[in-house]
């Protein structure tokens, strides 16, 4: 295959961008190379992608680089045992960024929870009775919810009902939008509680995750993409990152 500097092409002629990951930095990226296809046999067009691509690169390190690796091992002490921490007392805790906290979350289904204040809210046994919106969005109308739901008060530990799209809000540093629709561990899982307009307002602070048994670093540090190196994966339509976090392997883009 022909080489020039970062750049090689494919027996297709397309041209790839090959970028290595410094030894210190594959513990969090689970490789030692990374490899984007800038989708042009064109050499000039290629050199232009590859530039771009590199500049995202580097804001990638610049992340990696406020990480530190030993506040996530002393950390432990507060994130292990019983009971929840916010997702900003987390990130303080961690020196991780909302963004890489959320995308974990978003990768590995982590629950998120909200600690319900006792306001009013109608309790609904079946989501399928429920007129829906947008999926996007809620998913479900809120008014139709209250007009068949049973008035009641929510309190304790609930989950948003779609906690994906709070999280994808933060990985695009998106402002959170007022939350309606929640769930609760105690309730079928056909059930929801909802909440009348204006929601509920929501925030890092406010969110919570459970404490953990393991240490951040053996939680999370082994995982992080930081929100660069998801902008310079987007930028090539590629698939999510496949972790291999214990061994050194290729990563094709």
């Amino acid at each position: 295959m022909a080489q020039r500097d970062n750049l090689y092409r494919r027996s297709s002629g397309i041209y790839v961008v090959r970028i290595a990951v410094p030894a210190r930095y594959r513990l969090y990226t689970g490789q030692c190379e990374i490899h984007a296809s800038t989708e042009t046999n064109d050499i000039r067009k290629a050199q232009a992608i590859a530039a771009g691509l590199l500049v995202i690169w580097q804001r990638c390190l610049d992340e990696y680089q406020k990480l530190d690796k030993e506040k996530l091992v002393s950390s432990a002490p507060a994130l292990a045992g019983e009971g929840m921490i916010s997702l900003a007392e987390f990130c303080g805790l961690t020196s991780a960024s909302l963004q890489q906290v959320a995308q974990r979350l978003l990768d590995t289904n982590i629950p998120l929870f909200w600690l319900a204040d006792g306001r009013p809210a109608y309790y609904v046994e079946d989501l399928s009775l429920i007129a829906k919106d947008d999926p996007e969005a809620s998913g479900f109308i809120t008014d139709s919810a209250i007009n068949i739901g049973i008035r009641g008060s929510l309190s304790g530990y609930v989950q948003p009902l779609i906690s994906s799209r709070i999280l994808r809000q933060m990985i695009a540093g998106e402002p959170l939008d007022a939350e309606t629709a929640f769930k609760s561990s105690e309730a079928s899982s056909k059930a929801a509680w909802f909440v009348d307009f204006p929601g509920v307002e929501i925030s890092p602070s406010s969110l919570m995750i459970r404490r953990v048994k393991l240490s951040a670093y053996d939680y999370f540090g082994c995982h992080i993409v930081p929100h660069s190196l998801l902008q310079l994966l987007r930028s090539q339509k590629q698939y999510p990152l496949k972790y291999c976090p214990h061994h050194c392997r290729r990563m094709s883009m």
